[in-house]
């Protein structure tokens, strides 16, 4: 047991909100395994994606899972968010990633950073990070075929 945490690779479950320019929010779980990050909304009407380590982001529809595609834009946001979770890893505070600038305030009583503030051509945007806390996540919540649906209940 004393081993533990060296052994195993830190796994967080997260609730994000997403804070746009104009004033428009989206709410919703984020869970982080080893190489993998699950980001899923709350409205039915939007999507989950899955990010797995190797540099390959899906997609897949909250109201009809069956709906999966490939994403290839906007993938090193997430790498970075995996980087984030290590704690041994020193970012800087500021990073640039395919054409946007990333600003990465740190939150020191928090598993994870507090906020990513997201700004570029076609977007101004701040995620929230809120109650993060370890979780052991089941390795099913980051597939994508099959889908299975995730609660906060689950874990």
């Amino acid at each position: 047991m004393f081993f533990y945490k060296s052994i195993y690779a830190l796994q967080l479950q997260c609730n994000f909100e997403e804070v746009y320019q104009d004033g428009q929010i989206q709410n919703g779980i984020m869970l982080l395994g080893s190489d993998q990050v699950r980001y899923q909304y709350h409205d039915v009407k939007l999507f989950t994606l899955i990010y797995h380590n190797n540099k390959i982001l899906y997609s897949v529809s909250n109201q009809n899972p069956s709906e999966l595609s490939q994403i290839n834009h906007n993938k090193d946001i997430f790498q970075t968010i995996l980087d984030l979770k290590d704690k041994n890893n020193i970012l800087p505070q500021t990073l640039h990633l395919d054409g946007m600038q990333v600003d990465i305030e740190k939150n020191q009583s928090d598993s994870f950073v507090k906020r990513l503030a997201i700004r570029s051509k076609q977007l101004n945007m701040s995620i929230f990070f809120i109650n993060c806390v370890e979780k052991k996540i089941d390795k099913k919540f980051f597939y994508v075929n099959p889908f299975y649906k995730f609660n906060q209940n689950d874990l």
